[in-house]
């Protein structure tokens, strides 16, 4: 197995691991869900999550884009061939997202918030803004 071969692996199970996490809170799991949402100082959270179907619905639509970028993933180290022409641009657009994600959006989330001291920040910081660079440089490295 070549390098291409095992980062585009790696990187599709790192996908999948996502959408399962996502896919456990659709099915209204309760683990990690205090550090999953961004929240104010005095610890509002700025997006409520219940059980409505209005809630849950885009978890669902975040579990099934993060295996869509999962299988982007595996065509890009050639598993297979099902988007032709359309993987490299697919992957740099993936790649591009998770390059916005880890760079914020100034406040509560990335590597420029202001918000620092809640415990979702500080999990930001540690762990989601680590992993949406990975995923973006990696992501690019799969498309050159």
């Amino acid at each position: 197995m070549n390098t291409q071969s095992f980062l585009s692996m790696f990187v599709f199970f790192v996908f999948i691991t996502l959408a399962v996490i996502h896919l456990y809170w659709f099915a209204r799991g309760k683990w990690a869900l205090n550090v999953a949402f961004p929240t104010k100082e005095s610890g509002e959270k700025l997006m409520k999550f219940d059980n409505s179907l209005q809630t849950k619905l885009p978890t669902l639509a975040v579990a099934v884009g993060l295996t869509f970028f999962g299988l982007v993933a595996l065509e890009l180290g050639h598993w297979f061939n099902l988007l032709g022409d359309w993987a490299t641009p697919a992957g740099y657009t993936i790649a591009g997202i998770f390059a916005l994600r880890a760079f914020g959006d100034f406040n509560y989330l990335g590597l420029f918030k202001k918000v620092k001291s809640t415990p979702f920040a500080q999990k930001d910081s540690s762990l989601y803004v680590p992993l949406c660079l990975f995923l973006s440089i990696t992501l690019i490295a799969l498309c050159l």
